[in-house]
């Protein structure tokens, strides 16, 4: 892990810069698994600000030299939109961000951590299983029109 990494809450003055972050984490992660008319509502409509918006006060970043490198939104219990830029993978960003999530989870009183993953996005859940998680659940998203997986971690 970069010693000058910093994870922290994401502040109200960044809200355009978080939107961003999260339209970046859509085109990193799904444009893969769906076209880019599916995603254009995330990548150039309101739908992302629309979901920092609500999400505001459980953003955290990964903040590196000064510059957004990762994030996700922690929600209730569950971990969402987590997305590290592909430059800084493999640097132990991702699994800081994650201990933090998991932390705050914990503190708030729930037993687990939970999240979902598209069945397809294979190396997203193999970075989640490395680090605890286990299959819970798997079923079919309407929205999505895809599989997807949801996956919890005890926290003791």
């Amino acid at each position: 892990m970069p010693h000058d990494l910093v994870i922290r809450s994401v502040r109200n003055d960044e809200f355009h810069d978080a939107v961003e972050l999260c339209r970046s984490a859509v085109v990193s992660v799904y444009a893969g698994l769906f076209t880019e008319s599916e995603l254009r509502p995330w990548t150039e409509g309101p739908e992302t600000e629309r979901y920092v918006m609500r999400r505001m006060s459980g953003i955290l970043v990964a903040v590196l030299n000064g510059s957004f490198v990762g994030m996700l939104c922690v929600d209730g219990n569950t971990i969402d939109m987590f997305h590290v830029d592909k430059v800084c993978r493999k640097r132990g960003i991702g699994s800081v961000l994650i201990a933090e999530a998991e932390r705050r989870i914990a503190a708030a009183g729930y037993p687990h951590a939970r999240l979902e993953c598209f069945e397809r996005n294979r190396t997203a859940l193999h970075f989640y299983a490395a680090r605890g998680f286990y299959v819970n659940d798997a079923y079919f998203d309407p929205k999505a029109e895809a599989r997807k997986v949801e996956m919890l971690k005890p926290l003791a």
